[in-house]
């Protein structure tokens, strides 16, 4: 049951690790803030809730697409948090 708890929370830090990275992936090759302005979209500059941001649960509960906007985003994101979770 130990093993368990370990691999679990170290999936759970792989997944935050990997939401900060898309944000690093994205932001700085334009120059942008790692801190500011919060997490958006990309398309329609929708400001992100917290519940809108969860690693992979998010992606998959939204269907891929942006709440407000209803485009798609790209699989990428959760990919990079699925891989850093591994």
């Amino acid at each position: 049951m130990d093993d368990f708890v370990v691999y679990l929370l170290a999936g759970i830090l792989g997944l935050c690790f990997g939401s900060f990275l898309n944000v690093v992936i994205y932001r700085l090759p334009l120059g942008m803030s790692l801190a500011k302005p919060d997490s958006h979209c990309t398309k329609c500059d929708y400001f992100l809730k917290w519940y809108d941001n969860i690693p992979v649960i998010s992606y998959i509960m939204l269907g891929g697409k942006c709440r407000k906007c209803k485009q798609p985003i790209s699989p990428r994101y959760m990919l990079v948090e699925l891989f850093t979770c591994l």
